[in-house]
């Protein structure tokens, strides 16, 4: 029988952990906020340059047309969708400025890429300290993505079955992840994915056969 000598990192450590498990953060209240003036480790702009919604220097600045003040785009989201609508020129609306209560159309809003490129080097001369204090240093662009996939220190969720254990990756990388009973791991003898838990009561022939019926499936539908 052949050896698949290339399984056999994988099959002692458990299958590849993802490198870019999302911040379990993510999708919460207020993350995609502005960043904390406070972590700037390099001079900042004035005040100008201020999302005044969450009184943070945006991570994705968008400038507003007409009146041209600068917000966060997740926070002038969603203050146009908390406002009443009104009529404005046989119109129901509710794109108004936070700041001074201009109308604005939401299809003329200028978001990051659409900025004077004046505007684009000033945001990005910005260098922010990582909030998990892990060492990284960016602009807001660069800290945004290093925050949400790419921090050792962000909290994530174990990928295994059923687990739901909430970790630092660092952490769960480099231990739980080698310990964790629901994390799926490579069989020795039939060499198909199986839960670590399960790995010394399972079918191998079994498992072989549900395998093929997956293939097989996937195939029809390919045809």
């Amino acid at each position: 029988m052949a050896t698949f000598h290339w399984l056999t990192p994988i099959k002692r450590n458990g299958l590849q952990l993802p490198h870019d498990l999302p911040n379990v953060d993510i999708n919460g209240i207020g993350y995609e906020n502005g960043f904390d003036e406070r972590l700037a480790v390099s001079p900042t702009p004035t005040g100008s340059y201020i999302c005044t919604i969450c009184v943070g220097i945006p991570r994705r600045p968008i400038i507003l047309p007409r009146c041209g003040h600068l917000f966060c785009q997740s926070c002038i989201e969603l203050d146009v969708k908390s406002r009443k609508p009104e009529i404005l020129r046989g119109e129901v609306i509710s794109n108004k400025c936070p700041n001074c209560k201009a109308w604005f159309d939401s299809s003329a809003v200028k978001e990051f890429d659409d900025l004077d490129q004046w505007t684009q080097r000033l945001f990005k001369s910005i260098q922010f300290k990582c909030p998990f204090d892990c060492g990284f240093k960016g602009n807001t662009m660069d800290l945004d993505r290093h925050q949400s996939f790419e921090c050792g220190k962000r909290k994530v969720q174990c990928p295994g079955v059923d687990c739901g254990l909430t970790i630092e990756y660092e952490k769960l990388k480099d231990d739980h992840i080698k310990t964790c009973p629901k994390v799926m791991i490579y069989c020795d003898r039939c060499m198909l994915p199986v839960r670590r838990d399960c790995l010394t009561s399972h079918d191998c022939v079994d498992r072989m056969a549900q395998a093929l019926k997956g293939i097989i499936y996937l195939l029809k539908i390919l045809k």
